[in-house]
């Protein structure tokens, strides 16, 4: 006798996907809410339109609009995926041409200011503020410490410090000025940062 769709031959019930994708439809359908018409545009109802899902469906995921607005934002939370080949030039280049493509990215760079919006008045922005700032510049602050370590930086660096000299220039033009960050911007950002923290030579 087969088993039921629900079932393990074994007799053991296997996890309905249904809802991981509810949730995935729901929060690309957010996504695409977010930056065509900025956050007020993110309610359930919109979701739900857009989705092709019911909003008991929604409500059941996200009693509350700021809880789906922190899950979407949360689910493009930069991944750390650096493999560094040894030429610390290379890597600070191949680094920062990450978050020039995060940068130059409308959904995500909607998405960063929306957080820094809301992290004023809200705590739990605030805590995805300061993991999105953390884990976004992960590999930067990984390459700086074997740099030290490697005797290639400054042993005084300060890696706060650092990070701003890199990733600051970035994200200032990208979001702010809104012009778009360049491979030629990004080598030059971190040759500017290598010659000034070059340790002396004796």
């Amino acid at each position: 006798m087969s088993s039921t769709a629900d079932e393990k031959p074994s007799g053991g019930r296997v996890r309905d996907p249904r809802p991981n994708r509810n949730r995935t439809l729901a929060l690309d359908a957010a996504k695409a809410l977010l930056v065509e018409s900025g956050w007020d545009a993110v309610t359930h109802l919109a979701v739900a339109d857009r989705s092709g899902l019911g909003r008991t469906t929604l409500y059941r995921f996200w009693p509350e609009r700021a809880d789906l607005l922190h899950d979407l934002i949360e689910s493009e939370l930069p991944s750390n995926e650096l493999v560094p080949t040894g030429d610390l030039r290379a890597d600070f280049v191949a680094e920062l041409l990450r978050l020039a493509d995060r940068v130059n990215d409308s959904r995500t760079a909607t998405m960063t200011l929306t957080v820094m919006e809301r992290a004023a008045a809200d705590p739990q922005f605030a805590k995805l503020r300061t993991r999105w700032h953390l884990e976004g510049t992960s590999g930067v602050r990984a390459l700086i410490r074997d740099g030290v370590a490697a005797g290639l930086l400054r042993q005084d660096i300060v890696a706060q410090d650092a990070v701003d000299q890199l990733a600051g220039p970035l994200v200032l033009r990208g979001l702010f000025a809104a012009e778009p960050v360049t491979p030629d911007y990004v080598e030059r950002t971190v040759d500017r940062f290598l010659h000034e923290f070059e340790p002396e030579r004796r």
